[in-house]
């Protein structure tokens, strides 16, 4: 990524709760609408969403570190030659998770 200046965008998106897949399509509609800008930087848990409902989950919302989040997001960043800024419930061992 080449560029004199660094744009960044900070995404808001309308999150649904334990529901990783509407939230990626939401990210990703929300960074292809966006103008073009080198990073883009969506709210803390937007693969799953934060409640506590979520953490509840985690057994079931947690992924791998290159798991489906990393995939989607991975994708979109080299379509649109970006940095993409997210976070999402990572599993790390048997009933073990970090953010």
């Amino acid at each position: 990524m080449k560029a004199e200046q660094i744009r960044v965008a900070g995404l808001q998106i309308d999150q649904v709760e334990g529901n990783r897949q509407a939230n990626l399509e939401a990210a990703i509609e929300a960074i292809y609408s966006a103008e073009p800008h080198n990073i883009y930087v969506l709210p803390e848990l937007s693969s799953s969403g934060y409640s506590p409902q979520v953490f509840q989950a985690l057994d079931e919302l947690a992924e791998e570190l290159k798991g489906p989040s990393y995939r989607a997001f991975g994708e979109v960043a080299r379509k649109k030659d970006c940095c993409i800024c997210y976070s999402f419930p990572r599993r790390v061992a048997r009933n073990q998770f970090t953010i």
